[in-house]
């Protein structure tokens, strides 16, 4: 596990650095359209949503990626498409075991999703805005990978064993620290 990330880290990052400092606009709102889309994908496998409600929300995020120099001011127009696409699928595919919290599951993970991954693109739109960008990976990469080495190293207590049972009160104080020395 250990060689396998370290590989994938040492080809990614190269590409990622390259894309953020020297790639287009396009290019950078394409990627991060796919990375938000597999997001998505595994969203959508996580909570089983039907194929539908999958295309729905793939649908509303093609859309809102396509159209994202307009801005912030249009993600809630899109959020309204996506729970509209969302409210047709589930009358659609109406049954007594799907319920209204089949529908928020879905459209909460779409605002997840679209909000998280659109925003960090509008990032890029800001004064140092692909500068800023580095600074927001480092510190999430910082966090993941000092939680994740912290904790195997020193993790006796388990955080929330019901929710996570991997994750440990010394792997999240070993992310805090390495998450502010990378933003540092």
């Amino acid at each position: 596990m250990h060689l396998a990330r370290v590989i994938t880290a040492c080809v990614l990052l190269p590409l990622v650095l390259l894309l953020i400092l020297k790639g287009s606009d396009v290019l950078l709102r394409l990627t991060t359209g796919l990375c938000a889309a597999l997001a998505w994908h595994e969203f959508a496998r996580m909570a089983k949503l039907g194929g539908a409600v999958f295309l729905a929300g793939l649908t509303t995020l093609a859309f809102g990626f396509w159209n994202l120099e307009a801005g912030p001011a249009l993600i809630p127009l899109v959020l309204w498409i996506g729970l509209f696409l969302f409210f047709l699928c589930f009358l659609r595919d109406y049954s007594p075991e799907r319920t209204l919290k089949d529908l928020v599951l879905s459209f909460a993970g779409l605002t997840y999703v679209l909000c998280g991954f659109g925003h960090l693109f509008l990032l890029t739109t800001l004064n140092h805005g692909r500068v800023w960008l580095l600074f927001l990976l480092a510190a999430v990469f910082g966090t993941d990978t000092g939680a994740y080495y912290a904790g195997k190293t020193f993790g006796r207590h388990k955080l929330i064993p019901k929710v996570s049972p991997g994750k440990t009160w010394e792997g999240a104080v070993g992310g805090l620290v390495a998450s502010i020395l990378a933003g540092l």
